[in-house]
C-alpha cells in the first residue's frame, strides 16, 4: 500500500494520523582481514505511523517497502494503552532549503570507498609497518518522507560518508587501540589526514603509570564526546519532564570558554534535516553560552508537558515514538594551536581515547571510565603512554567547568564538531 494510502486509511480510524518513511541505500568497503577490502550493498526500508485515537497514541512500524493494515492495526492496539495526545501534529509549513546532497559525495562508488581504505592501509603501513587498520566506510544515500492529516508533507535526500575504523599498533609492552569515527556529507579527504596524529610518540616507547593527584590535561575531541553525553542527555525535554534532569536555564554548566550549538542546519551535517521526525522546521541553537545553559530541546510531547514549543528537534527510530535529541553538536573554537595546549598542560596527560565506560550518575555526570589511550607530557610534547587499567574519574561538570584553553581546530567526531580542551584538576588512576 502506498504512503499517501496507508495515512488516508488511518484518518478514518482516527483523529489525527501522520506517517513517516525511510529508504537507505549503503555502499559499504571493509577491512577486516588479510586479503583486501570487502564490498557490499545494502538497502533498507521502513514505515512509521503515529495516530490519536480516543485522545490517546499509538503507534506502528514496518519493515520493506510494502505496509498496509498491519501498521494502522498495531497503531490502533497501543492507542489503547497510550500516553494521552496534549498536542496537535502541524500544519503545512516550507523549510527554508538546506544542502544535504554534496555532488561529489553524490558521485562516489565502491571503487573510491575501497581506493580510499587501501590508501588509509598504506599511509599507515608506511609510518608504522607493525600497525593493523580494521573497519569500514560506507556511502549512505537516504530518502526522509513526513507526511500527517494537518496538512503537513515534505520530504528529502541526503548522502553521507558513515566512517568506523580501529588502528592496532603493537608495541614493547601491550597494544595501543585507536578509533576514528565520523558521518559527514562532505567528500573524501587526504587519507593521510585519517593517520595524522593517530599516535603522539612511537610505540617503541614502554608505558608508564599516571602521574599521582589531580593534574592539567589536554583533552581530544573524542575525549570531549564523551564527557558531552552528560549534556546530550539532559538538554532533552522530556528528562526535564520526568524529573530527571537537573538542569535549569541560567544554570553554568562550564567554564567562560565552553559555548555549545546544536545545529541541525550545518551544511552537510550527518545529522542535518531541514525539519525534525515530526515536520517542525529544524532551526540552529545555542545550548551553552559562555558556560551558561539556555535551555531544553523538545519535540511535540515534551514542548506541551512543559508549557512551551516545539524546538524542531524530534528523532525517531522505527517502532518507537519521537523524542527530543541533539544533531551536530559544535563548540566554539577558541585561539590554542594543539602545541600551545601541550606546553600548557605542563607535566600532565594528554587523553586521547576512553573505552566504553558507564556513569556513575548520569544526571549529575559523575563517571569513572577506563583509559585506552593517554600519554604522559614533557616540555609540551608527548613522552611515554599510560599502562593499561587505568581510569579517568570525576565528574563531567566539574571538568566542563575547568576548562581552561580551547584548541584553534574542530574535527570530527561522529556528527558533532568539537576542538581540543586543556582541562584543570583530572584524576586517572
Amino acid at each position: 500500500m502506498k504512503a499517501d494510502h496507508i495515512l488516508e486509511a488511518a484518518s478514518r480510524v482516527s483523529e489525527a494520523a501522520e506517517l513517516m518513511t525511510l529508504h537507505t541505500v549503503s555502499e559499504t568497503a571493509s577491512v577486516s582481514s588479510p586479503g583486501g577490502p570487502i564490498r557490499t550493498t545494502l538497502e533498507e526500508s521502513s514505515c512509521s505511523i503515529r495516530i490519536v485515537r480516543n485522545g490517546r497514541i499509538g503507534s506502528g512500524a514496518s519493515s520493506g517497502r510494502t505496509a498496509g493494515p498491519d501498521l494502522i492495526d498495531q497503531a490502533i492496539a497501543l492507542s489503547r494503552i497510550g500516553p494521552e495526545a496534549l498536542f496537535s501534529l502541524p500544519g503545512p509549513s516550507e523549510p527554508e532549503p538546506l544542502d544535504t546532497e554534496h555532488p561529489l559525495v553524490l558521485q562516489t562508488g565502491l571503487e573510491d570507498l575501497t581506493g580510499f581504505l587501501i590508501g588509509v592501509e598504506t599511509e599507515l603501513a608506511s609510518r608504522w609497518p607493525r600497525s593493523v587498520v580494521r573497519g569500514s566506510i560506507s556511502r549512505r544515500s537516504v530518502e526522509v518522507s513526513v507526511a500527517n492529516t494537518s496538512g503537513f508533507e515534505g520530504s528529502y535526500r541526503k548522502s553521507v560518508l558513515d566512517l568506523a575504523l580501529a588502528f592496532t599498533f603493537a608495541g614493547r609492552d601491550g597494544m595501543t587501540v585507536r578509533n576514528g569515527s565520523f558521518v559527514t556529507g562532505l567528500p573524501l579527504t587526504d587519507p593521510a589526514r585519517i593517520v595524522d596524529g593517530l599516535l603522539p610518540c612511537g610505540p617503541g616507547v614502554r608505558r608508564t603509570g599516571p602521574p599521582g593527584g589531580s593534574v592539567m590535561a589536554v583533552l581530544s575531541p573524542r575525549v570531549l564526546s564523551t564527557l558531552l553525553q552528560t549534556i546530550r542527555s539532559q538538554a532533552a525535554g522530556w528528562t526535564r519532564d520526568r524529573g530527571f534532569s537537573s538542569f535549569v536555564e541560567g544554570q553554568s554548566l562550564g567554564s567562560g570558554l565552553f559555548t555549545l550549538h546544536d545545529r541541525p542546519r550545518l551544511p552537510f551535517g550527518g545529522a542535518s534535516a531541514p525539519f525534525d521526525a515530526e515536520g517542525v522546521p529544524t532551526a540552529d541553537r545555542c545550548l551553552v553560552e559562555n558556560g551558561v545553559f539556555l535551555g531544553h530541546i523538545h519535540d511535540l510531547a515534551s514542548a506541551a508537558r512543559c508549557g512551551t514549543g516545539s524546538t524542531g528537534s524530534a528523532g525517531r527510530n522505527p517502532g518507537e515514538m519521537p523524542v527530543p535529541v541533539c544533531t551536530n553538536l559544535a563548540m566554539e573554537a577558541g585561539g590554542s594551536s594543539l602545541e600551545d595546549l601541550l606546553r600548557e598542560a605542563g607535566e600532565g596527560l594528554l587523553i586521547l581515547e576512553l573505552l566504553p565506560g558507564v556513569y556513575g550518575n548520569a544526571a549529575g555526570g559523575d563517571f569513572r571510565i577506563p583509559v585506552s589511550s593517554a600519554f604522559t607530557l614533557s616540555g609540551g610534547e608527548a613522552s611515554a603512554p599510560l599502562r593499561t587499567g587505568c581510569f579517568m574519574e570525576g565528574n563531567a561538570l566539574d571538568l566542563l567547568r575547568s576548562i581552561a584553553a580551547v584548541g584553534d581546530t574542530l574535527y570530527g567526531v561522529e556528527t558533532d564538531r568539537l576542538p581540543h580542551v586543556l582541562v584543570e584538576g583530572i584524576t586517572v588512576r
